[in-house]
């Protein structure tokens, strides 16, 4: 029976005390457990939330909203942060019903895997969104100046210009979305600092058309002979643990300009072994230039790859009244099973199989 591969805080989860703080569950309508437990995930995101917010306030009050999609799932998510006592579930139906006019090859009543059902989500809101604002669809003009963008750009950044830096925190502002981004790549050699200038389209024809070595693969006449090798092989199931940190530190893998690396402190920290009460002494160090990442979701397969359950581990942030009227921040863990929900140690998110990790910029 699946209820034997669930964890135990799943199967004596109905105990909860009423007077614990706790956020709600999703109501499981058939084999939705993939989609609950990324709605949960998102819900951790308070920027996420926030920028659906913002769309949300855009639209002002208008009976029959134009992003259906964004404006269902802002309401759900609202729903999903709210921490109180007791239990509480909420119906995620609203947003299944408009995410299913967006992806209509996606069953969202089958069993389905979770990361294909983040995809989709993701998919439908940019869609949602380029038809309701035209400046920010794609065209073939702004990829043609990608590499003018990245110029102006990296110009701008390294300006003290008013009007440039009001165009460079206009970009990051408006043009910015959570589950988009605008990405580059440039290498420079390490030892002498050569950079390949940017190709012509002679250069990318030649490159396209030249002969190219494939790995892995072995024609029909090799793969035969090396047949016999696979016979006897069966699939061996990974039973590691695979570790993850509560916190990524991506700052020595950004580029300010073309040689230097953002990073400078003298100090080296393995961001292997960040926790999460490490944040002050990091950011003591006067590293400004520290990309720090928090985990705030874990979501987790039980079972086989063909049926299983998903669940998800979700990090929420209270804000506390202290004695001397000081307000502070409490984090908490909450594993999630559809409806049930547990109270859980920072320890036991990180003793996971992880599926899927969610990090979002502190």
């Amino acid at each position: 029976m699946l209820v034997r591969a669930l964890p135990q805080w799943i199967r004596g989860s109905h105990g909860a005390h009423q007077r614990e703080l706790t956020v709600p569950g999703l109501q499981n309508s058939g084999n939705n457990c993939f989609l609950n437990a990324i709605l949960q995930a998102l819900a951790s995101s308070q920027k996420f939330a926030a920028y659906l917010r913002a769309y949300e306030n855009l639209e002002g009050d208008e009976r029959e909203p134009s992003m259906p999609l964004s404006s269902a799932l802002c309401e759900l998510l609202e729903e999903l942060g709210e921490v109180a006592p007791g239990h509480r579930i909420v119906s995620p139906r609203q947003v299944m019903r408009v995410l299913g006019h967006y992806a209509r090859s996606f069953d969202l009543g089958m069993q389905q895997d979770a990361a294909e059902a983040l995809s989709y989500l993701a998919a439908a809101l940019q869609h949602e969104r380029m038809e309701n604002f035209e400046e920010y669809r794609p065209t073939l003009q702004s990829l043609a100046d990608v590499s003018a963008l990245s110029r102006q750009m990296e110009s701008l950044i390294h300006t003290d210009d008013f009007q440039s830096k009001l165009a460079l925190n206009y970009w990051r502002q408006q043009l910015r979305w959570p589950m988009e981004g605008t990405y580059g790549s440039s290498i420079i050699c390490s030892q002498c600092g050569f950079q390949r200038k940017a190709c012509t389209i002679e250069d990318c024809l030649d490159q396209f058309t030249m002969l190219e070595r494939v790995s892995n693969f072995k024609c029909s006449r090799c793969a035969h002979l090396a047949a016999a090798c696979f016979l006897s092989r069966r699939p061996e199931d990974n039973k590691d643990h695979i570790s993850f940190s509560t916190t990524l530190d991506l700052s020595p893998f950004t580029i300010a300009s073309k040689q230097t690396p953002t990073r400078k402190d003298s100090a080296e920290i393995d961001p292997r072994v960040f926790k999460t009460a490490m944040l002050p002494v990091l950011r003591a160090l006067g590293s400004t230039g520290l990309k720090l990442y928090d985990l705030i979701s874990v979501v987790v397969h039980q079972g086989s790859p063909m049926s299983g359950h998903y669940t998800v581990y979700r990090k929420v942030k209270e804000t506390k009244q202290g004695d001397v009227k000081i307000a502070r921040e409490e984090t908490m863990w909450f594993a999630i099973s559809d409806a049930d929900v547990v109270k859980v140690s920072e320890e036991e998110v990180l003793e996971a199989r992880a599926t899927l990790l969610f990090y979002e910029l502190h």
